[in-house]
């Protein structure tokens, strides 16, 4: 299992939040699921459903590369890499759902069960993601594919994204040894 890290230029969101900008991902995964740990820059977020909400992204490509696929975030921006599924979790629902592309549009397709729904630290500003594999087509290991994570704020209650760490990742076997450190 490879425990890898990427770091992130931080001061560089829209509204210049530190709690929506993202300073580094973690990303790992084993047989049955993706992780990703996502550490601020502020080093605290806001509690559940406090008025400032903020909501937590995963977008991911299919990795076999055979579903309908989308350019554009929810919000509407443009990604430049194609994103079949994206998994949200707002400050302000239980919820952990899932979208799927119908033509170029994100559409729901249900909540995301058998996993932990996406958990933060008030306190510390790190959120926690666990994906199962086959929510993205049940790649299999030793396939490649993006990723990007994205913290969004809402403002005038609509969503805007802040901050985005694209990655292109490689879903490892068990038996590969650990890789640890800092992928910038």
């Amino acid at each position: 299992m490879f425990i890898i890290y990427y770091v992130d230029e931080t001061g560089e969101t829209s509204l210049k939040d530190s709690r929506t900008d993202i300073k580094k991902v973690y990303i790992a995964n084993d047989d049955k699921n993706i992780y990703v740990r996502i550490n601020n820059a502020a080093g605290n977020l806001n509690g559940f459903n406090s008025n400032d909400k903020f909501k937590t992204t995963v977008y991911c490509e299919n990795f076999g590369k055979n579903t309908n696929t989308t350019q554009k975030t929810m919000d509407g921006t443009q990604m430049g890499r194609n994103m079949a599924y994206a998994f949200t979790r707002t400050s302000s629902e239980d919820s952990f759902d899932k979208y799927t592309v119908n033509g170029s549009n994100w559409i729901k397709s249900g909540s995301v069960s058998g996993v932990i729904a996406p958990q933060w630290d008030p306190l510390t500003g790190g959120i926690e993601v666990v994906i199962p594999r086959s929510e993205i087509g049940n790649s299999a290991d030793d396939s490649w594919g993006h990723i990007d994570v994205v913290l969004s704020q809402n403002s005038k209650n609509s969503w805007s994204n802040q901050d985005v760490v694209r990655l292109n990742y490689r879903l490892t076997s068990g038996n590969e040894a650990w890789l640890l450190g800092d992928f910038e």
